[in-house]
Order: structure tokens, then sequence, then C-alpha cells
């Protein structure tokens, strides 16, 4: 019997562990850009940039109902990316996230050339 996983719930396994670095209480979320050769590419979680305050430590800023005090993971797995890999390798890549990402993240992510985004939970914020 073959217990091995598929591609997907490899990444998604490598997502939720990503995930748990996250610094914003109200939702840890975890993504993977895997490139169209099937590499690791770039991952990232929530959390504060760099040098800013985290959630975790002052409390989540919110605004209609979302925290903005933190970057979502897709806009740190993006730039995570493109630091390590270059812009060029997001073509045709794929991310993998935790939870549904939102409309900006979407857009974000296929502008830079990832055609696919998969995500393991539905997310449902508190004032739907």
């Amino acid at each position: 019997m073959n217990n091995k996983p598929t591609w997907d719930e490899y990444y998604f396994g490598i997502a939720d562990a990503v995930s748990h670095r996250a610094t914003c209480p109200r939702l840890r979320v975890g993504a993977v850009v895997v490139s169209k050769d099937n590499y690791i590419i770039g991952c990232g979680y929530n959390g504060a940039a760099a040098g800013f305050d985290e959630c975790i430590d002052v409390g989540c800023r919110m605004e209609f109902g979302h925290c903005t005090r933190a970057i979502h993971a897709e806009m740190n797995a993006i730039r995570h990316t493109i630091i390590s890999a270059g812009k060029k390798a997001l073509r045709g890549a794929t991310m993998y996230v935790t939870h549904t990402a939102c409309e900006q993240c979407t857009k974000r992510a296929k502008h830079h050339g990832i055609e696919r985004i998969v995500w393991k939970h539905e997310y449902r914020s508190g004032d739907e």
C-alpha cells in the first residue's frame, strides 16, 4: 500500500507548517509557491512588516473587521520568491495557501504570473 502523499497534499502540509510562524492570532495562514517545474521557490506567513510591532505583542489593528497590521501570507510568499528566485520564477507557478486568498492577494499573484492558487480551508471573516 502506497501512503505517499499527492503533490497537493505534500505542499499543503508545508503550508500548514509555515503557518505556525504567523504572528496574527486571528488566523494563522501559510503560503508556499511552487514553480512550474515542481520546486518550492518561496513561502510566507501573515505578520507585520519587518521593524513594525507584531499582533501577538501589541494586538491586532482592526479596520472593517480585518487586521491591517499583518501582511498576508500570500504577499510575503511572493516577496520571498522575488528576493530568492527572481520575478521570472513566478511565471506558471502554483501557490498553496492554508486559507482562501483575498481578492487583492489573488490579483497580485496573477499579476506576477502565478497561474494556480489552491487553498485548504475557506476563509470566513467575522463580518460576513
